[in-house]
């Protein structure tokens, strides 16, 4: 839009001029620098077949021209790429593409700039309508209205009241005061159609309601008597035996797995310097298994998946050289008093275990 590219709208003169150093100037207050601005080269300011303007230029001591600037980022914010009814997208790998929106064919496979006829016939009968909603697409212009504070069922209404309206715009917009707002922009034409994550907002098609995607709705059964089926289930004797077997599993697991927890915590104090190897180890009076920082971090992938925290540090999940998954704990606090309560800890279990 011409006041977004800084460009006046009263203005009727039409004069530009671009320097040897790539600058270009016009009379409309739009002016733009080249890429490598500043070397004197040959340029070429030229309207592409795909309608974005682009500046090319050639160092003399090269044959090929290259681009160092160009009116539209987006291939597809180009207006008219697609034509009518059509949607526009872009990839960076295998570049611009049009597509027909739902229930729209192409018109001509040779042409995408003549767009997308429909294909179903649309009444203005409300209770057979409904919308399509289509995310962050963009039909730029050809609104019926501007409706500032409009809630999303006062825009679908509006549309539906009006014959033609081709769909509506619905997006947030955000102020200073009082904040988001949203927007409706009820559409008389799809035109310039695009595609993009970047853009907040959607697009309602209209559309017959039979071609909507089914919806699971209550049963309505009038005229007919329900019944509540009331049913009795009897509970099986309980077995003591089994139920001594099942409490005496769980106890054993549940230190098993202390077992392996405190086999696979990090016995390294975590800090930032660390001079001697030996002077970073615990000593611990167990026996258990050392291991170094290198070795925790490739087990727990750089400290990637968290399963646990306490007071006195983070819990990650590791899987160790000989495959076996261990729960490695990192200590928050580097101080003597934490390290002597980490030790308490595995002293203690390892006593029990021994």
């Amino acid at each position: 839009m011409s006041w977004e590219a800084g460009r006046s709208a009263y203005n009727s003169s039409r004069i530009a001029f671009l320097d040897p150093l790539g600058y270009f100037s016009s009379s409309d207050n739009f002016n733009f620098t080249s890429a490598d601005y500043g070397e004197r080269v040959q340029r070429r300011l030229k309207l592409d077949y795909d309608g974005n303007i682009r500046l090319y230029s050639r160092n003399h001591r090269m044959e090929k021209w290259t681009v160092s600037w160009q009116a539209m980022s987006e291939p597809c914010m180009i207006h008219g790429t697609c034509g009518p009814n059509s949607i526009c997208s872009h990839d960076p790998h295998l570049g611009r593409k049009c597509s027909c929106l739902q229930g729209f064919k192409i018109r001509d496979r040779t042409d995408w700039s003549l767009g997308c006829v429909q294909e179903f016939n649309l009444t203005c009968t409300r209770n057979e309508t409904g919308f399509l909603k289509l995310s962050n697409v963009e039909f730029f212009g050809y609104d019926y209205g501007f409706y500032p504070n409009y809630t999303f069922g006062m825009c679908e209404n509006l549309c539906l009241k009006t014959c033609d309206c081709k769909g509506f715009q619905f997006k947030f917009i955000k102020h200073n005061y009082p904040g988001n707002i949203p927007y409706c922009y009820p559409k008389t034409q799809l035109l310039n159609g695009h595609h993009s994550p970047n853009f907040q907002g959607d697009l309602y098609l209209k559309v017959p309601k039979k071609t909507l995607p089914y919806q699971e709705t209550g049963l309505d059964c009038p005229g007919k008597v329900v019944k509540q089926m009331n049913r009795t289930y009897t509970k099986n004797p309980e077995n003591a035996s089994q139920k001594f077997v099942v409490r005496f599993a769980i106890a054993f697991g549940a230190v098993e797995l202390g077992v392996i927890f405190v086999v696979g915590c990090c016995f390294l104090r975590p800090r930032q310097n660390s001079s001697a190897g030996t002077h970073n180890y615990y000593r611990m009076a167990t026996g258990f298994r050392k291991f170094t920082l290198s070795e925790l971090k490739k087990a727990t992938r750089g400290f990637s998946e968290e399963i646990g925290r306490g007071a006195g540090g983070v819990v990650y999940k590791g899987v160790l050289s000989d495959h076996r998954i261990a729960a490695i704990k990192r200590l928050n606090d580097a101080s003597d008093q934490g390290e002597a309560e980490f030790q308490a800890e595995v002293s203690t279990i390892g006593t029990l275990i021994t």
